[in-house]
């Protein structure tokens, strides 16, 4: 396992999309996990994403979704967009503890991406369309 890179600015969400592409290996052998800290409410939900290769990932800093107005809808449906533009077919999604969710999104350890990845869960990629 490997600490993740951190790239972005937290609530800018034209930026973090960006250097998220950039930094970031997409394709058939990745997988795209979806970090929120809020379930079932997605009209309010920060994202941050999550992309998981075998040699390398990156984290992108909360900075998609609703909670960043239409810019973080817009941002996040980009990503996914790209995503599977890309090849990805891998997409799940973690729900993190609102209160965890900041600095696990900001400074993980090696612990803490073992616990983003072991609770990702199978999800609808369009869901986020």
């Amino acid at each position: 396992m490997h600490t993740p890179e951190i790239t972005g600015t937290i609530g800018a969400p034209k930026e973090t999309l960006a250097l998220l592409l950039e930094k970031s290996t997409l394709g058939p052998e990745t997988m795209f996990v979806v970090l929120t800290d809020f379930q079932g409410h997605r009209n309010i939900a920060r994202y941050s994403v999550l992309v998981h290769n075998k040699e390398a990932s990156v984290l992108s800093v909360p900075a998609f979704g609703p909670h960043y107005g239409e810019a973080g809808i817009e941002a996040l449906r980009d990503v996914v967009q790209s995503a599977i533009a890309s090849g990805v077919t891998n997409f799940k999604e973690t729900v993190v503890n609102p209160y965890d969710f900041q600095r696990m999104t900001s400074d993980p350890d090696e612990e803490d991406l073992k616990v983003l990845l072991s609770k990702a869960n199978p999800t609808d990629h369009n869901i986020y369309i």
